[in-house]
């Protein structure tokens, strides 16, 4: 049997708060977790200033990122490079929205976005 080789896709995925602490979340409409709610993720090599037209709005995003995690799929990996983020802008369009922290739970979250937001708020 042939192996398939995997598909690999960096990715960054922002974890993005305001000032009342809230975090911005967005609903997936791909095939790949459709419907499931993830922070904001972009592949590695998207411009700052890409990610700002697509959200509209200034992201002040750290240097560095807190860490890094990946998903693993059946026919391709994430690797996913964590980026705590802030914005003072506070209203988003649909397939956005700001949650609160204890709102977490009330929206399907991946394992990996799971993970991602018990590590940041450990």
């Amino acid at each position: 049997k042939k192996k398939i080789k995997k598909k690999t896709i960096d990715f960054n995925v922002l974890y993005i708060t305001n000032r009342s602490g809230e975090i911005l979340v967005r609903r997936r409409d791909t095939k790949l977790l459709n419907g499931m709610w993830e922070f904001p993720m972009f592949e590695a090599d998207e411009s700052i200033h890409s990610i700002e037209e697509t959200l509209d709005a200034v992201i002040d995003i750290d240097q560095t990122p807190e860490f890094t995690t990946k998903h693993v799929f059946t026919h391709m990996t994430w690797n996913m490079n964590v980026y705590r983020a802030h914005t003072q802008k506070s209203e988003f369009d649909y397939p956005y929205k700001w949650i609160k922290k204890e709102e977490k739970d009330q929206l399907s979250f991946s394992t990996s976005m799971s993970k991602i937001f018990n590590q940041l708020n450990g």
